[in-house]
């Protein structure tokens, strides 16, 4: 069978299965109108997303475990299998997080979430339950007891309208950063191939979160990378009311963290996240590009920079 053809016949598939789960009494639901309020760090990559990480995980009340990057994936297996018995869904789920290769920055084992999950009364069975409990695991088993959790996987970025169906109540904050200077980091980090990769990834992130944040605009922030790092005070304090908790002193100066965040020791590209926060990255891409090759971006990404208000690829200037 053609992949195509393998590839249609499964999405036709999911829809039946989905709809099926849809009857009641056929499926487990994905919310039961729980209070959960999650919050979740998107945009590109290379945005600054794992320093706001920091920052906002030296916050006594705020927990982000490493990227999940698999999210999205849960959510749609989750929907397409709902209809199984509790018992046989909550190891499916569980699974497509531990067997992920990157898990292992996790550092701890689901079987006694599993133990725990599979103990719920059925009333109180639902996808949302199971990420909630899911992500205070990891919180427990850092000896964290503050009150919210929160994900920074830029991947999520794609997956925002599945992510709201299973917590309505989400906030989403939008770290954006030039995208000469993001394509050059993806590049110089050996994420992406080339810069037009690298500047296809960040224009496909940004306008993904801004169709998602023009729908539902009172769940969502956006913060500029370039203002967090010159003005990180005033910054935390808009990031902090949004998140209706108070700013913290530890969090102007959470380097020290760096090392616990589980991720940041095991991949090279984190490894400034360690350092005093600076505005020496900003304007980077252009003082590092030779001209052709920011020349040869322009195309792929100066309309997006221009409806932001960042200069053209070829510019010189540092904003």
């Amino acid at each position: 069978m053609r992949r195509g053809t393998r590839e249609a016949l499964q999405a036709v598939q999911d829809v039946l299965l989905t709809l099926r789960s849809g009857i009641p009494g056929l499926g487990h639901p994905l919310q039961r109108g729980e209070p959960y309020r999650p919050f979740f760090i998107v945009g590109s990559g290379r945005s600054g997303n794992t320093v706001l990480r920091r920052m906002l995980c030296a916050h006594g009340d705020l927990h982000i475990p490493p990227e999940t990057y698999v999210l999205g994936d849960v959510i749609r297996v989750f929907r397409r299998h709902r209809g199984l018995l509790w018992r046989d869904l909550v190891p499916l789920v569980l699974g497509k997080f531990e067997f992920y290769p990157e898990f292992a920055t996790f550092d701890v084992s689901l079987r006694p979430l599993a133990n725990r999950l599979l103990g719920l009364p059925r009333q109180e069975r639902s996808l949302a339950r199971l990420l909630d409990e899911f992500y205070r695991f990891h919180a427990e088993s850092r000896g964290f007891t503050g009150r919210r959790w929160g994900d920074k996987t830029p991947l999520n970025t794609f997956h925002l309208d599945k992510i709201r169906s299973v917590f309505p109540a989400a906030q989403f904050i939008h770290l954006l950063r030039d995208g000469c200077d993001v394509a050059h980091s993806y590049v110089s980090a050996g994420l992406c191939p080339d810069l037009a990769a690298a500047g296809r990834r960040w224009r496909d992130s940004v306008e993904a979160v801004q169709s998602f944040s023009d729908r539902h605009a009172s769940s969502c922030l956006e913060i500029r990378y370039e203002e967090l790092v010159r003005a990180p005070r005033q910054q935390l304090d808009v990031i902090c009311r949004f998140l209706e908790v108070d700013v913290r002193t530890e969090m102007l100066a959470s380097e020290a963290i760096a090392g616990l965040m589980g991720d940041v020791a095991a991949r090279p590209h984190h490894e400034r996240v360690g350092e005093p926060l600076s505005a020496a990255s900003v304007g980077k891409g252009r003082r590092a590009l030779p001209l052709a090759e920011r020349r040869a971006l322009e195309p792929i990404i100066g309309a997006t920079l221009a409806r932001l208000g960042y200069d053209p690829c070829a510019s010189a200037d540092e904003r």
